[in-house]
């Protein structure tokens, strides 16, 4: 019959291992007041808005202009004028998968803010101009990445996580869409 646990021998290393373990644990953990200030971080100072557009040039500011204006325009459309920059795929997609509504109208709003800065010579629309690798929606006077979005607290946060962005002035959002409206943009 095998013997199980190592008997005797075992629990005697147990017996002194444990102690060394313990006090390991405690000093590499601050104890009171010590503990406290170790856990609170230093917070990250919030960024100011318009801060980023400042420093744009004044040729770069109205272009970023231009794009605001283009994205708030493009996001008033009616549900009909959305529906139909949408291709046939995406409209029966829609209606099969629900999930995938707000990201075809989105892709939509953004080809047609590209449409409404094209005579902007100083905004170039990168879109998805790489497959495969992430790039931002546009780029103003050759260097300044912005991109285009619905405005829910986590697209916002989804953009300010990619390595191109530094400050939110960089995403130019818009209202979400509503239920009802992607109801009637995929009736």
């Amino acid at each position: 019959m095998a013997r199980r646990g190592g008997g005797k021998a075992a629990k005697a290393g147990a017996g002194i291992l444990k102690p060394a373990l313990t006090r390991l644990r405690k000093t590499k953990r601050p104890a009171g007041a010590a503990a406290k200030s170790a856990a609170k971080k230093t917070p990250k100072p919030k960024p100011v808005p318009g801060a980023w557009v400042n420093k744009l040039s004044a040729k770069d500011k109205a272009s970023y202009n231009n794009l605001k204006n283009a994205v708030n325009a493009s996001s008033n459309r009616s549900a009909a004028q959305i529906r139909a920059g949408l291709s046939p795929a995406q409209l029966s997609r829609g209606k099969q998968e629900p999930w995938l509504r707000s990201r075809f109208v989105g892709s939509e709003i953004e080809k047609d803010v590209a449409r409404r800065v094209r005579s902007d010579t100083n905004i170039a629309h990168l879109g998805t101009s790489q497959p495969g690798k992430a790039v931002p929606d546009f780029k103003i006077g050759g260097r300044h990445n912005v991109d285009v979005t619905g405005g829910s607290a986590t697209s916002m946060r989804t953009h300010m996580n990619r390595p191109y962005y530094s400050h939110p002035d960089q995403v130019l959002t818009y209202p979400s869409v509503p239920k009802s409206k992607l109801d009637a943009i995929f009736r």
